[in-house]
Parts: C-alpha cells; sequence; structure tokens
C-alpha cells in the first residue's frame, strides 16, 4: 500500500538494528530460526548492492575498544568493537576536485 501511494492500516516499517543489538534479542528470546524482519512483519524489506569502488579493507589500529579500519570507498573509520553505535569518519581520500580525478 505504501509504495502504491494508497492509504494502508497502519505505518509501513522498514529498520536496519544494529548487528549487536539483534544478537542482543536473540539472547533475549527472538528465536533464532527467524530473522527480526519476519518476526516483526516489516513490510519493507530491501537489499544493499555494494556500490563501492571496492578498495581493500585492513585494520589499520586496535584496541581492547576499538577497531580502526580503512573502507571500501577508501576512508578511514574508528568502531567500538561490538559495532554498538555509529561509526567514527576519520578521514576520507577525496577532499578535493584534484583528488577525485586522482
Amino acid at each position: 500500500m505504501a509504495l502504491n501511494h494508497k492509504e494502508g492500516d497502519r505505518v509501513a516499517i522498514c529498520d536496519y538494528p544494529w548487528p549487536s543489538t539483534i544478537e542482543r534479542w536473540y539472547r533475549e528470546g527472538l528465536p533464532t530460526n527467524i530473522s527480526p524482519a519476519e518476526y516483526f512483519d516489516y513490510e519493507i524489506v530491501s537489499f544493499r548492492p555494494d556500490t563501492t569502488p571496492r578498495f581493500p579493507v585492513k585494520v589499520v589500529e586496535e584496541n581492547e575498544e576499538y577497531i580502526v579500519t580503512t573502507t571500501p570507498y577508501g576512508g578511514l573509520r574508528r568502531n567500538h568493537k561490538d559495532y554498538s553505535t555509529t561509526p567514527e569518519i576519520i578521514d576520507y581520500p577525496c577532499k578535493s576536485r584534484e583528488d577525485w580525478w586522482e
């Protein structure tokens, strides 16, 4: 209904919970043989094609709390090791028009 611009009986749900959240839900009783999208009956489910330039991903630094890696976009990102928060973007290689052409 939502995709056809028609009024539905509820708001269409589409969500992308953190992997650590899904793991917690499984520990708290979510059946492990079903995805959260199926269990919660999301009305909109999508796929995410890889549109990156596919730069190699490498670990640059790691400590007890964080892991710093390069990204498929050529950037640098710091993430909590439990992946429970939004990653911090530290750097991107393209900062100017000249960088883009390079």
